[in-house]
C-alpha cells in the first residue's frame, strides 16, 4: 500500500456527546431514544419510525464543527443526507449546509461511513443549533448507529509507512464433534488497522500517546486514509507502555486499532 495520511478526531473533541440531543422532525422507534445517536456505541442505534427526518443537536453556547462523521447508518447509497448549523432553531434557511456522500454498501452488508471537513466551507463557523438531516427518502426507516460532531480535525505531522495494513475479523461460533462440525457467522465483520508513523518526531509521538491516552479506552473517531470517504470509531489495543517502549526502541510510533460498535445490519436493508 501506498503512504497515507491519516486523520483522527479525540474522545474530548466530541461535542455531539455534550449536546442536548432530540429528534426534530420525525418520531423516535420503541427502544431507539435519541440519546443514542452519541453514545459511542454505534451498535446500539436511535432510529426512527419515518424513512426521513433530522436529529437536532443543541450545544447550549455557540461552537464550531471542524469534523463530522457518521458511524454505521442504513442510509441507501446517494441518499440526500445533509449537516445544518444555525443561531436559533429555525430550518427555513441554515445560516450552514453540508451535504454528505453516502457510499455504496460493502459486500458485508454494511455501509461505508461518511465523514466531513467542514473548516473552510461557506458559512462555517460557531452555531449553537446542529442537526443532521435526511432530506430524501430511504427506503427503510433510518438508523443511525453514531453521530461525531469533532471540534478538531487532527493530522499527524508524518504520514503513515507504506507497509501498513487494513485488515478485517468475521466473527463467529464453532463447535466441532466426532459426528459435526457446526459455524455459526455473527453477521459483522470487524475492521482493523495497523501500520507505523516513521521516522516519528517526538511531536508526532505526543500527539498519538495524548489521543491515546484522552480515549482512556474509549473509541475515538479515525479516518484510515484522509483520501476516502471512509471513516470508523477504533480502539487502540496497546497500553501506553508498549507503545513508549517501541518508540524508544525504533523512533517509530506503532499503531494498532481495531474499530468499535459494528453490529447494524438494519433488517430490513435496504439491499
Amino acid at each position: 500500500m501506498s503512504t497515507v495520511a491519516v486523520i483522527h478526531s479525540r474522545y474530548s473533541d466530541n461535542l455531539a456527546a455534550t449536546a442536548a440531543i432530540s429528534i426534530e422532525t420525525g418520531t423516535a422507534a420503541t427502544g431507539y431514544p435519541a440519546s443514542q445517536v452519541a453514545d459511542y456505541n454505534a451498535a446500539r442505534p436511535s432510529k426512527l419510525n419515518e424513512a426521513s427526518g433530522a436529529w437536532l443537536f443543541d450545544m447550549t453556547t455557540a461552537k464550531s464543527i471542524a469534523i463530522a462523521a457518521i458511524a454505521h447508518h442504513n442510509f441507501q447509497a446517494a441518499l440526500d443526507v445533509r449537516l445544518q448549523a444555525n443561531a436559533t432553531n429555525a430550518w427555513g434557511g441554515p445560516s450552514f449546509e453540508a451535504a454528505f456522500t453516502i457510499p455504496a454498501w460493502r459486500a458485508d452488508r454494511f455501509p461505508g461511513q461518511p465523514w466531513l471537513d467542514l473548516a473552510g466551507l461557506a458559512g462555517w463557523g460557531p452555531y449553537r443549533y446542529w442537526r443532521l438531516v435526511v432530506v430524501g427518502t430511504n427506503p427503510v426507516p433510518l438508523a443511525v448507529g453514531d453521530v461525531w460532531l469533532g471540534s478538531t480535525l487532527r493530522r499527524f505531522d508524518r504520514n503513515v509507512q507504506k507497509d501498513h495494513q487494513l485488515g478485517f475479523d468475521q466473527p463467529r461460533i464453532e463447535h466441532q464433534t466426532a459426528y459435526k462440525r457446526l459455524r455459526t457467522p455473527l453477521g459483522t465483520t470487524v475492521y482493523s488497522f495497523v501500520g507505523d508513523l516513521d521516522p516519528a518526531t517526538p511531536q508526532t509521538a505526543q500527539d498519538v500517546f495524548d489521543w491515546m491516552l484522552d480515549a482512556a479506552g474509549r473509541p475515538s473517531l479515525f479516518i484510515p486514509d484522509g483520501t476516502k470517504n471512509e471513516a470508523s470509531l477504533y480502539l487502540h489495543t496497546q497500553s501506553a507502555q508498549s507503545m513508549k517502549r517501541h518508540y524508544i526502541a525504533s523512533n517509530a510510533v506503532h499503531l494498532d486499532l481495531i474499530e468499535d460498535g459494528r453490529g447494524l445490519e438494519p433488517t430490513p436493508s435496504p439491499l
